[in-house]
Formats: C-alpha cells, structure tokens, sequence
C-alpha cells in the first residue's frame, strides 16, 4: 500500500454541512475521476459509501483496480466518484456524547449531494452504508425529499437487511452492552482490533499487517475509538425501521427488476447485490433469504457471488462501473 490513509485524509476537503435540525458539522470528502469506455458516462457521478467501522479509505483498491484495468484499454470518458466519509467516521468530525443516527446520516449525504449539485447518480453502499442509502430510499417512497438526486444505478454489498439474520461479532454485542459498551473505547487495542476485523475478512485474501493498521489509524483518527459504542447504535436503528427499509427494499426490487419493468422516477433504475458469502455477520444466510423473500423475482441475475466480504473488486469494476449494465 503506497497510499496511507493521513496522505488520504490531507488530500480530501471538509466541508461545513449544516442539517435540517440545524445542526452544523465538517464532512470528509474526496472526489475522484474513474475511467470509464462509455462516452455518455462522461462527467456522470458515482458516489461510494463506505461501512462499520471503517471510511471512505476502504474504496481505495476498487478505485485503483478500475484505473489499472483502463490502463490496457480504451478511455472514453470519465465518471465523477464521491467517497466521503459518515459522521463519526475517518475525516470527518467524531461529536462526543452525541446521539448518532442512520437517519441523521442520511441528512448528511443529501446536504452533500446539494452541496456539490448533483442531481443525478449511481450508488455503491457497503454495510453501514446500506442502511443510509434504505433511509433515503424510505424517503423518496413516502414523499419526495428535495435535494435527493435521480439513482440511475444501484449497488448494495453485503449488509444486515434483515435485523433477525443480522449476527453481531462478539465487539459489536458488547459494544452495544449499555454497561460494557462505554468501557470498550478505553480498553481497544489495535491488536484487539485487528483480531475482530481479521475474523470477517475472507481467509483468501486476508489484510497485511500494513493495511490492518491504516483502518486503526483511521478509527483513531479524531479520538474516533471513544465513539464506537455510540456509533454501533445503528443496529437498533435497523430494528426500530424494519418495516420502512424492509418496504422501500421491496418497492425497488418490484418495480424495476419485476417483469412489468415499471419506472418510478427518483429511484434507481438497475439494483444489483454483490455478497461475500463467507461473511459471518451478514454472509450467505443473507443472501439466501433475499433469494427466497423476493423468489417471485429472477434475483440470480442481479446477484454476483465472491468467497470473500472484502470488496469485491473484479465483480465491482467488470459487472457495475466498466460495462454499467446489470445482465
């Protein structure tokens, strides 16, 4: 890795967002070309979101592998990437004794998307950043929510769509302890880190010492470690709005891969699920579930299959951002 996550962070902006409740924060963000061989993509925007308990510095190997593969090929143009990180994670800022939310999260990306006007683009949600995007796809079901650009593309990797599948690694049931949660913060090490993050990485492409210890940095980074047991509440969030993410996940798989091919504006016309099946918390019992819960609906076309929970990067750049079609 010739890219450490601080020469990330400095070379990315923050920028003061301030919220419907008012509330004003600084959000990391970086925006970065990716090659693409379609001409009409030129200028067009993909924005990645990043999951728990990491940022926007895991996107740096998909990112590099698209360009690596240009390399070989012909450049017709250029999509417009946004990475960014969450509140509370990597760059941005770490509010202490602050009730975090998927809700409040959500706010964020929409600010941002105002901010730098975009109006229309692809998404690649991974985990935590799943649940922002069901959150803003809740909304444009009920009622459209200004700011909330057209979703031409969707992509979701591995994620607890369901909060009875959902199964927590043994930091993440503690963190969300209310005794024990609070202490955590002061008793991680990277060492203990490590140990935790190796147990949901794929066995075939395990983390280098080196990149192990760049995902620490940037989970220290901003006194972020003494915010975890705030931050993990996202899980309650995913039960308090089952029922509204479950509906709008529904409402997208129904009405644009179901046979009647019904367009609903401002919401994405192409959903594909990229899984890493292997995957402990929300493997290959996640997957199978979604292939049973919408069997009315052909999903082994939209669904790309790894070993690992890793991103994906072949099945990323091949299947969603080179040929930007889904089969």
């Amino acid at each position: 890795m010739t890219l450490t996550i601080k020469k990330w962070f400095a070379s990315g902006t923050r920028v003061p967002l301030t919220l419907p409740s008012g509330k004003p924060f600084e959000i990391f963000y970086k925006v970065l070309p990716i090659p693409t061989k379609n001409a009409a993509e030129n200028g067009n925007w993909v924005t990645m979101v990043h999951g728990f308990p990491t940022s926007s510095f895991d996107w740096i190997p998909v990112i590099e592998s698209i360009r690596k593969n240009f390399r070989q090929g012909t450049q017709e143009g250029a999509l417009q990437c946004l990475v960014l990180d969450l509140l509370g994670f990597g760059e941005s800022d770490k509010p202490n004794n602050h009730t975090y939310s998927i809700y409040e999260q959500a706010d964020i990306i929409i600010a941002l998307w105002r901010h730098l006007g975009i109006t229309t683009t692809k998404i690649v949600a991974h985990d935590y950043g799943v649940s922002v995007m069901q959150e803003v796809l809740a909304r444009l079901q009920e009622a459209f929510t200004p700011g909330v650009p057209a979703i031409s593309h969707l992509v979701f990797l591995n994620c607890g769509f369901f909060p009875d599948l959902h199964r927590p690694i043994l930091v993440q049931k503690l963190l969300l302890n209310d005794w024990i949660g609070p202490a955590i913060p002061y008793v991680i090490t990277k060492a203990a880190f490590s140990q935790q993050m190796a147990s949901v990485i794929s066995p075939e492409h395990p983390l280098t010492a080196e990149e192990m210890h760049e995902l620490w940095i940037g989970i220290e980074n901003r006194g972020g470690t003494y915010i975890y047991h705030r931050l993990i509440r996202y899980i309650e969030d995913r039960k308090l709005n089952q029922v509204r993410w479950e509906r709008s996940l529904r409402w997208v798989i129904e009405t644009n891969l179901g046979s009647r091919g019904t367009e609903v504006e401002g919401v994405a016309s192409r959903v594909g699920f990229i899984w890493g099946m292997v995957d402990p918390v929300s493997g290959a019992h996640v997957a199978e579930y979604l292939h049973e819960r919408y069997r009315a609906f052909d999903l082994s076309q939209c669904f790309y299959i790894s070993s690992g929970v890793e991103m994906i990067r072949i099945y990323l750049h091949a299947r969603i951002f080179l040929s930007y079609t889904l089969p």
